[in-house]
């Protein structure tokens, strides 16, 4: 037998190792690369905290080291007298490869009060795709969730309204987030969950559960296919959008269709002349219900009932 017949099996036993790491193989070529260990000793791209310039349709963004971001900080301060400034900031999911939370945070920029309001996005992708779903969800709660909101609070601690929107794995980061932002200043607080991923044996029941009574959340999310099984979190109002997708596409439509709330229609070329249903009865849903669209709206918000059997949206 040759050398290289006699280490044959070696090489074999070494590949099966090596796939037993990967997890199950999954239905797809090739296997998803956060599930092969050398993935983990790669060095991520660090969380970064950005903020849209509060101009509208300007392109520029700060970081927390920007003089310019504090400077527009203080404006906002002095302009806003005691109901001080407001934030907005999006957050991505696990595997996010688009920019809509980038456009998101834009569009709502482009609306809202611009001697008032700042928005912005954490971009955490680079930690969050390296890992496995339930590990990034993970990461967010324990350590990307709590340094987003020490960099909000170190921002300013006088916000008078932040609203934090996140997408699947990132709806925990947000959560823990508020945390923070409720704890170290005096601010109300909305968080906006998209497709909430609730991880094996986790509590739904800690999401969104903010110890403030100035804290409100709405979940958006569509059913899973084909099992139709839904989400309802006990600390949320639960709005379910299943009916009202109006085709696939490369973004969750929880997504899709918040964003059309807010610019008044989908951004997809195929979709743009589809109507975007929001009403349920005399309550408008997504962006309608933040402060973003007025004290009115806000204060109607804090009516809803958390908990909820999830409101249906249909097409009217």
């Amino acid at each position: 037998m040759s050398t290289i017949g006699k280490h044959n099996w070696r090489f074999a036993l070494a590949v099966v190792y090596l796939l037993s790491l990967a997890g199950p193989i999954q239905a797809r070529w090739p296997w998803q690369s956060d599930r092969w260990p050398w993935n983990r000793f790669l060095r991520p791209r660090p969380a970064t905290l950005f903020i849209a310039e509060p101009v509208k349709g300007s392109k520029r963004v700060f970081t927390r080291q920007s003089s310019e971001l504090y400077a527009a900080i203080n404006r906002l301060t002095k302009a806003s007298g005691q109901d001080g400034p407001c934030l907005v900031v999006v957050v991505p999911g696990w595997k996010d490869k688009g920019t809509w939370y980038k456009d998101l945070a834009a569009a709502i920029r482009d609306k809202v009060d611009r001697d008032r309001w700042i928005c912005g996005w954490y971009d955490w992708r680079g930690q969050a795709n390296r890992l496995g779903h339930t590990e990034a969800t993970q990461a967010a709660r324990l350590t990307f969730g709590p340094s987003l909101g020490a960099e909000i609070v170190a921002l300013s601690r006088q916000w008078g309204h932040v609203h934090l929107i996140g997408l699947d794995s990132g709806c925990w980061l947000i959560n823990e987030a508020a945390r923070v932002i409720a704890s170290d200043t005096n601010a109300s607080v909305h968080l906006t969950f998209l497709d909430a991923y609730i991880p094996p044996f986790w509590q739904q029941e800690e999401l969104g559960r903010i110890n403030s009574d100035r804290c409100w959340v709405d979940h958006y999310f569509c059913r899973e296919i084909p099992t139709q099984e839904r989400i309802t979190l006990t600390s949320a109002h639960n709005v379910d959008l299943t009916t009202i997708e109006p085709g696939p596409a490369s973004l969750p439509f929880s997504c899709r269709w918040y964003m059309a709330t807010v610019t008044g229609n989908y951004q997809e070329q195929r979709y743009k002349d589809k109507p975007v249903h929001t009403r349920v009865g005399q309550i408008e849903y997504g962006f309608a219900r933040s402060m973003e669209m007025g004290r009115a709206n806000w204060d109607y918000s804090l009516k809803l009932k958390v908990g909820n059997e999830p409101v249906l949206v249909i097409a009217k």
